[in-house]
């Protein structure tokens, strides 16, 4: 509607840094620079009496965070300068030792620019200046109805990562209000990064899952565990979002029916969470091995689910209710 266009692109990431003895960091990397040229060399091609200049969302602490590294490994006066806000695309691929024939023409290189509009923005002030991400958590419990405005159904998302998952529910079902939580602050910032504009029914928190009785009182309708941390070795087992311990927490912050929706790609978790859901008095209202190859879904996917996906991995998801 506003006349914008996405292109998506999948790369085996971890594949390559084995196959060129490089970080899947590194990898990422190249494949990201890679999938710029090919944009830029398209809108160049249909809009040739414009520049293109490509702008990413590198912040101060990243910025930081490269000079730290540099120092550490040993570096001139140079590399002390940190990333720059402006850079000549063709410079960026001479770093990236590409070739002209997988990263588009050198004539395309050459009147191409990287720009950096946060780098003086630190990821903080990138949560504080989104209307969707509450800061002050202190006067919400018992009273979410205030902070959305409606008495409408209020699902959670437990571990929320980079928003896709969040985001696209609140944008395709508007009357249902969404909360997601993340422990890590940074990861979060990534996700508030693709919210363009308010999304009423959308709230993001930097919060710990294990204080969620502080957060609210029973008035979540539905929680969504999307790729938890699977916490393989049994002396974790109880940092699974599916444990006793956490179905414990989640039983008090429920409204009604105690509903739980699970997706991952880690067959021992999934069954884990089963046996501990069905011991809890839970009953599995739907169950899918293999989700992505089911006929009938409407399934949001996340920025985890794409990847495992594209490296051949099952899906595994299941509703469980009390």
């Amino acid at each position: 509607s506003k006349g914008l266009y996405c292109d998506v692109y999948s790369f085996d990431c971890a594949s390559t840094a084995k196959s060129l003895g490089i970080t899947t960091e590194e990898a990422g990397r190249k494949f990201r620079y890679d999938s710029f040229m090919q944009v830029a060399q398209k809108a160049k091609n249909e809009h040739s009496e414009h520049p293109v200049t490509i702008a990413v969302a590198q912040n101060a602490d990243d910025q930081a965070e490269t000079i730290l590294m540099r120092i550490i490994r040993g570096t001139g006066t140079d590399g002390l300068s940190g990333i720059p806000y402006k850079r000549l695309m063709r410079d960026v691929m001479i770093s990236l030792e590409e070739t002209d024939d997988e990263s588009g023409s050198k004539e395309a290189r050459d009147d191409v620019y990287v720009i950096r509009p946060l780098l003086d923005v630190y990821k903080k002030e990138i949560l504080e200046s989104s209307k969707n991400v509450i800061k002050d958590t202190s006067n919400l419990k018992g009273f979410w109805d205030k902070e959305f405005g409606n008495n409408n159904e209020i699902h959670l998302e437990i571990g929320t990562g980079r928003c896709n998952f969040i985001i696209g529910s609140a944008l395709k079902y508007k009357d249902i209000n969404f909360v997601g939580i993340e422990r890590i602050d940074t990861v979060i910032a990534q996700g508030v990064k693709k919210i363009d504009e308010y999304i009423p029914n959308l709230r993001l928190i930097n919060f710990d899952a294990n204080l969620l009785c502080d957060l609210f009182d029973k008035e979540i309708s539905t929680i969504y565990l999307n790729f938890s941390d699977p916490w393989p070795k049994d002396r974790h087992a109880k940092r699974r979002l599916t444990n006793k311990r956490f179905l414990d927490i989640y039983k008090n912050i429920f409204k009604g029916t105690n509903r739980i929706v699970m997706k991952t790609d880690n067959k021992d978790l999934f069954d884990y969470s089963v046996n501990e859901l069905k011991d809890y008095g839970y009953t599995i209202k739907k169950i899918s091995l293999d989700l992505q190859n089911e006929e009938k879904n409407d399934n949001i996917i996340t920025e985890y689910e794409e990847k495992f996906m594209n490296n051949g991995c099952k899906i595994y998801m299941l509703v469980a209710e009390k």
